[in-house]
C-alpha cells in the first residue's frame, strides 16, 4: 500500500472514531435524561432508525413515546445513519421533536 493510501485509510478511521464518539455521547445524554423525563410525564418507549427503502433516499428516525395526553410518534430523516441518529438525539435533547398522535400502535 502506498503511503498516501495508508494516510487516507488512517484519516478515514479517525473520522469514523469521531462520528462514533459523537453518536454514543448523544445516546448516553438521552439515556441520562430518561428518568427526569419520566418524572415529567414523558416516557420514551421506542427509537428506531430505518434504512432507505422503497424509493426513499434518506434514513428515517422513528421515535415513539407516552406523554400525558397519550401515545405519540416523532419522525426525522437524514442522508446517513449517523446523521439521522444525531438528529433524533438532538431533537430529543433540545425539545424540538415534533410529535403527532400515534394512530398506528
Amino acid at each position: 500500500m502506498s503511503r498516501q493510501g495508508s494516510q487516507s485509510g488512517s484519516q478515514e478511521g479517525v473520522e469514523i472514531s469521531r462520528m462514533a464518539h459523537r453518536v454514543l455521547t448523544e445516546l448516553w445524554e438521552v439515556e441520562a435524561r430518561l428518568e427526569a423525563w419520566e418524572e415529567r410525564g414523558f416516557v420514551l418507549r421506542d427509537l428506531r432508525i430505518r434504512p432507505p427503502t422503497g424509493g426513499r433516499v434518506e434514513w428515517l428516525g422513528v421515535v415513539r413515546a407516552y406523554q400525558d395526553d397519550g401515545r405519540v410518534v416523532g419522525f426525522c430523516s437524514a442522508g446517513s445513519f449517523d446523521a439521522c441518529l444525531h438528529l433524533v438525539c438532538a431533537r430529543l435533547l433540545n425539545g424540538s421533536m415534533k410529535w403527532k398522535v400515534d394512530e398506528y400502535d
